[in-house]
């Protein structure tokens, strides 16, 4: 800091002045005040030194407080990678949500037919290729050649389906949190398939299951006790397996629709005071994320404002 002081006497020539007075650093010039008027200039630089730097730390408070109250302090999670700037569910949708600062990254698993856990929305590969059939029909290598739909435009007609082993590898890469859905399987041993890509790749920690059948979560706990289980609740009353998701142990969430939490946001602190997180679906405008951070939530799914702590 450049402390610019006016000083009414100067040193004698010749001699040579008291330590205590000097006024040394590498951003003022050493001057030298004679007595007890240069101790009165050395506390009044250090006062306003000290003046300078609580000021300095208070603005920055300032900022921080306002960015977590913009931020509403909730996890933003990027819906299916980041599924309004790209095909969702693909390694360029991923890549998006992590350049512009997602929390999380959600996803969805199912398993193909020579059972690799791969990363697809839908139980048929319809709607986001030019291919017809079931996903558990094909294998891994069958779906990864199937082409896009020409809606999609040019750009996109390389993305292919990724396994899940991919995504780990980069949110691991990044560090940045996962939230697979167990969306579809030949049958519930599949699932192991799953947790099992997670502890082949040592990021159980990073790691939330989610589905919406409950039934899927006691299979996912049994393998493993370090990764967070989510219920995907669509019920009026959210509150619904509450108690048996606590029963599971571990860091456990309910995620419901923005409006069922908007609506009784009661039931939102009720979880929380349980020690269950919750989260809610999904904000695909603008406007959905803003009505969501009022809910009290801990983490929003959102297409939109992507404006993570990251």
């Amino acid at each position: 800091m450049i402390m610019d002081i006016q000083v009414a006497s100067v040193a004698v020539p010749g001699v040579i002045p008291p330590e205590e007075n000097r006024i040394d650093g590498p951003d003022v010039a050493s001057v030298y005040i004679p007595g007890p008027a240069g101790i009165a200039v050395l506390r009044a630089a250090s006062r306003a030194e000290s003046a300078a730097a609580a000021a300095v730390e208070a603005a920055i408070e300032a900022r921080n407080a306002r960015h977590l109250h913009y931020l509403g302090g909730i996890i933003h999670v990027a819906h299916r990678g980041y599924a309004s700037h790209s095909i969702e569910n693909t390694m360029t949708a991923f890549s998006k949500a992590i350049q512009y600062r997602a929390d999380a990254l959600e996803l969805d698993v199912q398993i193909s037919s020579d059972g690799v856990p791969v990363v697809i929305h839908d139980l048929t590969v319809d709607y986001s290729t030019t291919s017809t059939g079931n996903v558990k029909d094909f294998t891994a290598a069958e779906l990864r050649a199937m082409t896009r739909d020409a809606r999609y435009g040019a750009i996109y007609e390389k993305s292919y389906i990724p396994t899940f082993a991919e995504v780990i590898t980069l949110a691991k890469n990044h560090q940045i949190q996962i939230w697979p859905e167990v969306k579809g399987y030949r049958t519930t041993d599949d699932i192991a398939l799953m947790v099992q890509a997670v502890i082949d790749a040592g990021y159980e920690h990073m790691t939330k299951f989610q589905s919406f059948n409950f039934t899927d979560l006691p299979i996912v706990r049994a393998l493993s006790s370090s990764v967070a289980l989510g219920h995907t609740n669509g019920a009026t009353d959210f509150r619904t397996y509450a108690d048996d998701l606590l029963a599971l142990g571990g860091e456990c969430w309910i995620i419901t629709s923005i409006l069922k939490a908007y609506a009784h946001p009661e039931y939102v602190r009720e979880l929380q005071d349980r020690g269950i997180k919750v989260g809610v679906y999904t904000a695909y405008l603008s406007y959905d994320v803003a009505k969501a951070e009022k809910t009290g939530v801990d983490a929003i799914i959102c297409d939109r404002n992507l404006r993570g702590y990251r």
